[in-house]
């Protein structure tokens, strides 16, 4: 079967440790605030729900620390298959990796959540191209 064009989901999320595992620190943790934690990047194939690539990094890292190392790992890891579209949260959201994700040599489409703050909010209202997706 060929596969290729698929949408690759990007996430992280924060694993509580205990004792004195190599590399967990202390950063957010909202399960368990001030505990020492791993940070992991992931990287999903949507369409088949295999995992494309998974960096454990030490709990104090930020969500989107190091986002072009992993994304150019995990391109590689999917030995030049093609990404459709590309998902991730508002940890992701940074004018760097926009900007990363359109300067490729083939630009990846993306979809990244973006908090909804006043200054969008009101970029949003001054947009005056809307359609309807669906009746309401």
């Amino acid at each position: 079967m060929h596969f290729d064009n698929f949408t690759l989901d990007l996430d992280s999320t924060v694993i509580s440790r205990y004792g004195q595992q190599e590399g967990a620190r202390r950063g957010y943790n909202p399960h368990k605030p001030g505990r020492n934690s791993h940070h992991p990047l992931l990287a999903f194939v949507a369409d088949c729900k295999m995992v494309a690539n998974f960096w454990l990094r030490s709990g104090d890292a930020h969500t989107a620390n190091n986002f072009e190392g992993f994304l150019q790992d995990t391109l590689n890891n999917l030995a030049g298959k093609t990404i459709g579209l590309l998902r991730a949260d508002s940890g992701f959201c940074q004018t760097s990796i926009l900007e990363y994700l359109e300067k490729q040599e083939r630009p990846i489409p993306y979809i990244i959540a973006a908090r909804l703050h006043a200054p969008i909010q009101r970029m949003l209202a001054r947009h005056g191209e809307w359609f309807e997706v669906e009746d309401a």
